[in-house]
């Protein structure tokens, strides 16, 4: 696990509010402070392979390295207006100092685009990890915000019994080797769907899913379709039909 501490700094914004009464102007100016930011990055990968229960020739290859970021988009939102923020991008490790409103911000850390998780594609190629705090920084100096990963990942072994590549719910996964991969959200099932070693179509029901969680499939001319289940990170759990 990485410790990616951040110093980030945002202009002082003005707020003007004009009165109906005298049509006279307020201007609200926020001062700004130094403060410093840290990113925990909660996710690591692992270093050694590991390989499924398998009651036939046919076997799980040696598991796949999910590609984890290393640069991060930084976002300080308004927490009562989403569209009014700023952004910081490609943030690396180490440390950085800027300047930032005094104010209360709602904080976010990803490798997208978006400014809030439900913005997120249900379906992607790409891994994408969020993380997100809300720092009041006009009573204090240092915030912090823990990145964590909100998809499952599907894959679908590439072996000589799957002859097109293979959909999610209609969703085309990617090539990435010795598997077919796709990350999605959390869901109920979803249709696992590809032509088989004999040129027919087959429809798996599969699922549910849940966030930060591996589901390897595989399909045997033997046995048919064989499952395993692992978290990326962390414990490996085994299931075959």
């Amino acid at each position: 696990m990485n410790n990616m501490k951040k110093l980030l700094s945002i202009l002082a914004i003005a707020l003007f509010a004009i009165s109906c009464g005298d049509k006279s102007t307020t201007v609200v100016v926020y001062p700004q402070k130094v403060i410093k930011l840290d990113a925990v990055n909660l996710l690591t990968q692992k270093d050694a392979p590991m390989f499924a229960k398998a009651k036939s020739t046919c076997s799980f290859p040696a598991e796949y390295q999910h590609p984890l970021p290393d640069k991060f988009n930084v976002f300080f939102v308004n927490p009562s207006n989403p569209s009014d923020y700023v952004k910081f991008q490609e943030v690396e490790e180490g440390t950085r100092t800027y300047k930032v409103a005094a104010r209360e911000w709602r904080v976010v850390v990803t490798n997208s685009s978006e400014t809030q998780q439900v913005q997120l594609p249900r379906h992607s190629t790409e891994l994408f990890l969020w993380g997100e705090e809300t720092i009041d920084f006009s009573n204090k100096e240092e915030g912090k915000v823990e990145i964590g990963n909100p998809y499952a990942a599907v894959m679908l072994v590439d072996n000589n019994a799957v002859q097109s590549t293979p959909t999610l719910d209609g969703t085309q996964m990617e090539d990435v080797g010795e598997y077919f991969t796709l990350y999605t959200k959390p869901t109920q099932n979803q249709n696992l769907s590809f032509k088989n070693y004999r040129n027919k179509n087959e429809n798996h029901q599969v699922g549910p899913f849940k966030a930060n969680q591996v589901y390897r499939y595989m399909v045997c001319q033997e046995v048919g379709l064989e499952i395993e289940v692992d978290d990326i990170f962390d414990t490996v759990n085994d299931q075959e039909l």
